[in-house]
């Protein structure tokens, strides 16, 4: 079959576009498989993404729960250490105060006056000490008698009055709210 210019042309021309066709066929094919791999990267990174998010934010509540539990544990310690403190001075204080009943016993039985002021100026200074340093001491006369921080003694009827205390026998202290010792001492009872 003879074709003429024409004829041989346009298929020359065809066969052209057909490779072209076939060309970017095949470049669109690329195109969309590039596409669906980007697709699917994107998508295991929004997910790697939402895990980092995730291992952060657990690891940010772990360093949460852990500041606190290590300001509860610091607080604790210092609760305990003042907690051992006091009972170590208690400990001292008590120590202090048996040695300081032995003083008022001495002072009782002392006959020269010099010596007696002289030992007294040194008890006073020692109980102003205690004092500084936060113990009460318990030697109010006339107040009503209290089991908490007094001790009776014995009894004395005095007309009028009742459970006050008259007479400081052993003065009592107190240490931070607690009593060390109680205060023994004379009550009264009505005629």
């Amino acid at each position: 079959m003879l074709m003429d210019n024409e004829t041989r042309y346009f298929y020359k021309k065809l066969r052209s576009l057909k490779k072209e066709i076939a060309f970017n066929h095949e470049i669109l094919e690329k195109l969309l498989a590039d596409k669906e791999k980007s697709i699917k990267e994107n998508e295991s990174l929004k997910r790697e993404n939402e895990n980092f998010k995730n291992a952060i934010k657990k690891n940010k509540d772990t360093l949460d729960q852990f500041s606190k539990d290590n300001e509860k544990f610091q607080e604790r310690s210092q609760k305990e250490l003042k907690n051992a403190l006091k009972r170590e001075s208690k400990k001292f204080l008590i120590g202090f105060i048996e040695v300081l009943g032995h003083f008022e016993y001495a002072m009782a039985n002392i006959k020269d006056e010099n010596t007696l002021k002289g030992i007294e100026m040194v008890y006073n200074e020692f109980i102003k000490k205690l004092e500084n340093e936060g113990v009460q001491v318990i030697n109010e006369i006339g107040v009503d008698f209290d089991p908490n921080v007094h001790n009776a003694i014995g009894v004395r009827e005095k007309k009028g009055s009742h459970d006050k205390v008259l007479e400081i026998a052993l003065r009592g202290f107190i240490l931070d709210g607690i009593v060390i010792r109680a205060a023994d001492c004379y009550v009264s009872k009505s005629k």
